[in-house]
């Protein structure tokens, strides 16, 4: 599901990922419908719905939105409304290392 244009597609080009919960209070088409108002206001991203990767696992977050990392200086105020609603944000800056942290076996 892609909010605001795709943006957020230029493998060159920073970008920035929030995660977030959906919050109790708001059937999940209704917390969707909330977030498409409000991308108005940071510019392009794409938004994706996330899920357990194994039945023995679970998501602690249910939605993921990636977006240019220029266009994140209007993301503090949807944080804090994120905050406010007790969907527990997170936001990342995705790094693109050439060479691992970790060393390789």
């Amino acid at each position: 599901m892609v909010a605001g244009g795709r943006g957020a597609e230029d493998p060159d080009v920073p970008k920035v990922l929030v995660f977030w919960a959906l919050p109790q209070h708001l059937t999940p088409e209704e917390a969707d419908a909330w977030m498409q108002e409000q991308l108005g206001a940071v510019g392009p991203a794409a938004l994706y719905r996330l899920s357990p990767a194994h039945r023995r696992t679970c998501a602690p977050w249910d939605r993921m939105l990636e977006l240019e990392e220029r266009a994140a200086a209007g993301l503090g105020e949807l944080l804090g409304d994120l905050r406010l609603l007790g969907m527990r944000p997170v936001a990342v800056r995705l790094e693109d290392a050439e060479e691992p942290p970790w060393p390789s076996r």
